[in-house]
This record gives C-alpha cells, structure tokens and sequence, in this order.
C-alpha cells in the first residue's frame, strides 16, 4: 500500500494514521531517501542534518523528523522515521530498510 511495507503501513494505522496520513508520509520518505541516499550522487551535496517536515492533514498537525543510516558497517541501513507530539517529544514511527526503500521508490517511479 502506498510502496510501503505492510508492516510499516500496519504500524502506522496502529498509531492513529488515516490514508491521507499515510500519503503525507509516504511523500516525506520518498523526499528523505532521495536526500539522504540519492542526492549526493546526483548532486554531490554531502547528507545534512535530519529531514523535518510539518503537514497539516485533515486538520491535524503531523511535524516529521527522519533519520538517515546510510553506513554500509551498520547493523541497520535505512531510515527511520519519528513524530514529535505537542510537548515535542519524538514517538518512534516505523524503520524502512535501504532494500525497502529502494523498492519504494520504484514503485513509485512507476
């Protein structure tokens, strides 16, 4: 669903997330791993600092930070994604593996 994992999508129902919730992320993670994994090669430009991103959908506020493991030596490779709540405490979303992203994204090329 959406080019994510089932588990991910299931994780992230659990937690309160409608489709269009889910639409907004899948839009954040796609921009995440291109920055955090494609852009160097396309542009050359070095990983900054973790993506952010505020969205508002269907009147509620979601503020999104993810964190790029892009270290071959890693036990984990990927990304993972945190929501910050109103007292702007980070909740644990979902992970999303290199070779899950990888499919995301091409699926979603398609």
């Amino acid at each position: 669903m959406f080019g994510i994992t089932k588990n991910a999508v299931w994780a992230a129902e659990l937690s309160g997330y409608s489709e269009n919730d889910i639409t907004e992320l899948r839009r954040f993670i796609l921009d995440s791993y291109y920055n955090a994994f494609l852009r160097p090669y396309v542009e050359g430009d070095i990983i900054g600092e973790f993506l952010q991103r505020k969205v508002f959908v269907d009147g509620k506020e979601r503020h999104w930070q993810a964190k790029a493991n892009n270290d071959y030596y890693m036990e984990r490779d990927g990304i993972e994604i945190f929501e910050f709540d109103s007292d702007n405490s980070p909740e644990y979303i979902l992970a999303l593996s290199n070779p899950d992203l990888k499919f995301m994204w091409r699926k979603c090329m398609n």
